[in-house]
């Protein structure tokens, strides 16, 4: 009886590969026969939330007249995540405001 024990040999990443196909074969040579037999392994990785989302720039810098009206459109942010399906995230982007600024400036969460 042959038995095999297959094992982890490197770090896995869902994004780079979903999924392993492997051939396992056993080889016998006797008296001039050779005798094979295979079998297929297949491993499906597990994606976990293991990068953070990352907005297109570091750091936005807008420059508003002070007599902009109320409800004028500042600026439009993105960030996408690798763990999530197509970049999309899952959470709202949130922000945190001085109370100063709150009566100026509004970031809904969608």
């Amino acid at each position: 009886m042959l038995s095999g024990i297959v094992t982890l040999a490197g770090q896995l990443d869902y994004e780079s590969s979903s999924r392993y196909h492997i051939v396992i074969a056993a080889h016998e040579a006797t008296d001039g026969h050779s005798l094979l037999s295979t079998s297929e392994l297949t491993i499906d990785v597990i994606n976990v939330n293991d990068h953070a989302p990352q907005f297109s720039h570091g750091e936005h810098r807008v420059f508003l007249a002070e007599d902009c009206a109320v409800g004028s459109f500042v600026i439009q942010l993105v960030a996408t995540d690798a763990d999530s399906c197509h970049g999309n995230l899952k959470s709202p982007i949130a922000s945190t405001l001085p109370a100063s600024f709150s009566k100026a400036f509004q970031v809904p969460t969608f």
